[in-house]
């Protein structure tokens, strides 16, 4: 399911030796070839017909073609990529269900060694929704975080509306922490997300039992590299 990995590129890069299983469920830090895969998740469409505003950051802008997106999207990717430090990072694992990129879970932060804390944001495709893969790569990442990283709180959000992304933060123990507006994908239109946050307190009391089950690969090369 992982398939051919280079050595000499993880060694080089040892973001792209991190990974994450659980049985039928992997996640990598994404790879040129995940950022294509993911890049068609995208343009076949994350959320429902009259729900983008759930997604601001992700559809706003869009270009006119599916070869400009694509472009803009591998852009961002080398980007977040070209600028990991200890001072700032962010990691975007490819969502990988029975061999097939699915979608993304991000996890990222500024000032970690200090301030302990992380963000996550996600998106899935619409064909996978509602089965629980959801949860489990934000719990998978929580795991990571709190658990191999060593964070004290994590932060994650959702647009008004959306009950689903609601529901999940609920259930792993997440609190109100304000709202703030963001720019949705209409000329002038914004929308109101909500912002939540989860101590190491609040995880370790909802954490998952099955997490016990999880395969973790590259955890102490990616450490070094981020500076944890």
């Amino acid at each position: 399911m992982e398939g051919h990995r280079d050595p000499d590129l993880e060694r080089a890069w040892p973001l792209f030796g991190l990974s994450v299983v659980h049985r039928d469920l992997l996640l990598r830090e994404a790879t040129d070839d995940d950022v294509l895969a993911l890049a068609r998740v995208v343009e076949e469409g994350v959320v429902e017909a009259g729900n983008e505003h759930f997604m601001p950051r992700l559809l706003l802008g869009r270009a006119a073609t599916v070869e400009e997106r694509f472009a803009n999207f591998l852009r961002y990717h080398w980007g977040r990529r070209s600028t990991a430090a200890p001072e700032k990072w962010d990691l975007a694992f490819a969502v990988v269900l029975d061999g097939r990129v699915v979608g993304c879970q991000a996890v990222h932060t500024r000032e970690f060694p200090v301030l302990r804390e992380v963000h996550t944001g996600s998106y899935l495709a619409r064909r996978v929704q509602g089965g629980g893969v959801g949860t489990r790569m934000r719990e998978m990442v929580l795991e990571l975080s709190f658990g191999h990283f060593g964070a004290e709180w994590a932060t994650s959000g959702f647009v008004e509306g959306n009950e689903r992304s609601r529901r999940v933060s609920a259930r792993l123990g997440y609190e109100a922490d304000g709202i703030e507006l963001l720019a949705g994908v209409g000329a002038g239109e914004a929308v109101k997300s909500h912002r939540l946050r989860l101590s190491r307190k609040g995880w370790l009391e909802n954490r998952p039992s099955w997490l016990d089950e999880v395969n973790w690969t590259g955890v102490n090369a990616a450490r070094t590299f981020l500076g944890v």
